[in-house]
């Protein structure tokens, strides 16, 4: 990793404290990047992205399948032993999903709320600094779920979730929905998305990791120049 001068480190630690060494991203398989290896997904890149501008170290914890209840399970093990940290959550997507045959989500919005907000909680209280991840947007197809709504707007309950947990306890909030949706609409639908519409291909991890950097530029200025 490059060599960053004494003067850079001095106002960086002044700034950013004890976070400035570690992002441990925490998630499901968008996180794990199970559909394009682990090489290629969008923490690797933020790694690539941030290895010329100092001593950053970028972990990556997620795990394909998994819902918010599952990440809150493994904290203990995967999170929280390597604080301080700036720790990335990623949930919702399979939260909101059913498995066959049910007629109730994976985890209920309540549930959801519940356990995104202890996730939060205990990374701060372990010295670690929590930010919380907006999911991208989902394709085609948009099958309509057991409580006869459609996917992409059952979704749009876990984001209202996250958005408000990040404002009341005033969160950063890395939006790559709305980034991507702007930013990206047609070429996202068409090019980034594989056939189920919900997991990224290699050119969707490149745009995510891109809107991703964007949004993290906003809480840390000066130190993610895009």
């Amino acid at each position: 990793m490059a060599f960053c001068p004494c003067s850079w480190i001095r106002s960086w630690c002044t700034l950013w404290g004890m976070y400035r060494h570690r992002i441990v991203c925490l998630g499901d398989s968008i996180t794990a990047s199970k559909s394009v290896g682990v090489l290629e997904g969008w923490p690797a890149l933020l790694q690539l992205h941030l290895q010329e501008r100092g001593p950053w170290c970028v972990y990556n914890r997620g795990v394909s399948g998994e819902t918010v209840r599952q990440g809150l399970d493994r904290l203990d093990k995967d999170v929280l032993p390597l604080l301080p940290a700036i720790v990335l959550i990623e949930f919702g997507l399979n939260d909101s999903s059913f498995k066959p045959k049910s007629t109730i989500p994976r985890v209920i919005p309540q549930d959801f709320r519940i356990c995104l907000q202890e996730i939060t909680e205990r990374i701060r209280s372990g010295g670690g600094k929590p930010i919380l991840v907006i999911n991208h947007p989902l394709g085609r197809p948009d099958p309509i779920l057991p409580n006869r709504l459609h996917r992409q707007l059952y979704l749009a309950r876990y984001h209202a979730i996250t958005r408000t947990l990040a404002k009341k306890k005033k969160y950063p909030l890395l939006d790559l929905h709305h980034r991507l949706k702007a930013k990206y609409a047609l070429p996202w639908q068409a090019h980034a998305l594989n056939r189920d519409g919900v997991h990224l291909n290699k050119r969707g991890h490149e745009m995510y990791a891109h809107a991703l950097i964007q949004e993290l530029s906003r809480w840390l200025p000066g130190i993610l120049p895009t």
